[in-house]
């Protein structure tokens, strides 16, 4: 009888270890906090989560500061490439050398004043890691963005041809989709 339950517990454990981890429905990060982009045909989006404190307005009011933090962060990573592609471009141009702080120094006013009159596109309760999390997710559309771009181009004072406009217009989108899509994948990996 105890060789036979001995037998049977060994079975049981060598299909319980067969079947791997048990996949809990409450660790499942939803699409629209996962890949925010996924969610907006054009433009940019970001989320970000905060435990729960029952204090709704207090949650939200962090949540939503830390998206905009996570989107300027993206805003600053695609002016810093937009400013090497238009050094590159005007070495190439003329052979002199420019200083890549005029990009910088004046988005950083321009990002804050556009984001801060940015609006929550989306905000809720979801179950991540077995903990509750209020999630915001906030939206740039495409003209919010072109504004920004040609608002950091004037104030930058550089000269720039419609044709280096066109490429650093195209930079610029493609590193914060860029960005955003890598943002993602870094979450997904972390929560599996």
């Amino acid at each position: 009888m105890i060789r036979n339950v001995i037998i049977i517990s060994g079975i049981a454990m060598a299909l319980a270890a067969c079947a791997g981890p048990e996949e809990r429905p409450e660790d499942h990060i939803p699409d629209w906090v996962a890949d925010p982009q996924s969610q907006v045909s054009d433009g940019l989006a970001a989320t970000q989560c905060v435990p729960a404190s029952e204090q709704f307005s207090i949650d939200r009011n962090e949540a939503v500061a830390l998206t905009r933090q996570a989107m300027a962060a993206q805003i600053e990573v695609s002016v810093e490439s937009m400013d090497e592609t238009y050094q590159q471009q005007t070495r190439t141009a003329d052979g002199e050398a420019v200083s890549g702080s005029t990009f910088q120094s004046v988005s950083r006013q321009l990002t804050d004043q556009t984001l801060s009159g940015l609006r929550v596109a989306r905000t809720g309760y979801e179950t991540i890691n077995e903990r509750r999390q209020l999630c915001t997710m906030l939206v740039m559309g495409e003209s919010t963005m072109r504004q920004l771009f040609d608002d950091i181009l004037a104030a930058s004072e550089r000269p720039v041809a419609a044709q280096d406009e066109a490429v650093l217009w195209e930079q610029f989108r493609h590193s914060m989709a860029r960005e955003e899509m890598d943002r993602a994948l870094e979450r997904r990996r972390g929560g599996e």
